[in-house]
């Protein structure tokens, strides 16, 4: 039911990790592509290796960007399995997070969870006791993991690759506004669960982000109001294209 897309560039540090949670799911009808843009080091040897046989590797000869990768990912995705799972290649998902969602995004476009702030050295069975524990509370849950039904993307296309940050922020913006009035706003629920542990390491593009001025931040906000604007009268302007 579920095609989990993993986007990669030299993720070796953690990946092993990554895949071993997905193995851990206890809701098991899945497929697992990882996306490879460009990479340099040992992480899809050690990837594959740790996969045992449940994963498809797309390899791109140089680095294009997370939306490009993910895009790779989900145009071979198998059109029988209808929900889209995205995954960053440094995360961890908790042990229940697919069957949770898969449960939750019934009648709805995307079910997303919550997810907690983890360090570089936290270990998986580490990341489960903490969200697992009746004693000690885990950090404040912040925005998490997204499923998505694979019907938006053939809908409202895929994601712009002409992005190399915040490409999970466009399309949002696309699917649920600027226009809150739109009778095509897509649907969503929100399940207040921790599903997902969200590595904080130096070079992630999160930490690029943080560093950006108030002022990089507004022009890049403004640069996706722009396209999100646009697309309300051509979805497919600017180079998106849909899924078949």
């Amino acid at each position: 039911m579920v095609t989990i897309v993993i986007p990669i560039y030299n993720g070796a540090a953690f990946i092993a990790d990554t895949v071993q949670s997905v193995l851990n799911q206890s809701y098991n009808n899945w497929d697992l592509i990882l996306s490879d843009d460009g990479s340099t080091d040992e992480g899809l040897q050690i990837a594959e290796q740790t996969a045992k046989g449940r994963l498809r590797v797309l390899s791109y000869p140089t680095n294009t960007g997370v939306g490009a990768a993910l895009n790779r990912g989900i145009r071979v995705s198998d059109p029988t399995k209808p929900f889209i799972f995205t995954l960053g290649a440094d995360d961890l998902l908790a042990k229940d997070a697919l069957l949770v969602l898969t449960d939750a995004i019934a009648g709805h476009g995307v079910a997303r969870g919550r997810a907690i702030n983890i360090g570089s050295h936290t270990s998986l069975d580490e990341f489960h006791t903490l969200v697992e524990s009746t004693t000690m509370p885990p950090p404040k849950p912040k925005w998490g993991p997204v499923m998505m039904q694979r019907s938006l993307f053939q809908h409202y296309g895929l994601l712009d690759e002409s992005l190399r940050h915040a490409t999970d922020g466009e399309y949002w913006m696309r699917l649920f506004g600027p226009d809150y009035t739109r009778k095509d706003r897509a649907t969503y629920t929100v399940v207040e669960r921790v599903l997902l542990g969200r590595r904080l390491h130096p070079g992630q593009l999160l930490q690029t982000f943080k560093s950006y001025t108030p002022e990089q931040r507004q022009a890049e906000k403004e640069q996706m109001e722009s396209l999100v604007r646009a697309r309300l009268i051509d979805p497919f302007s600017k180079g998106i294209t849909r899924l078949d």
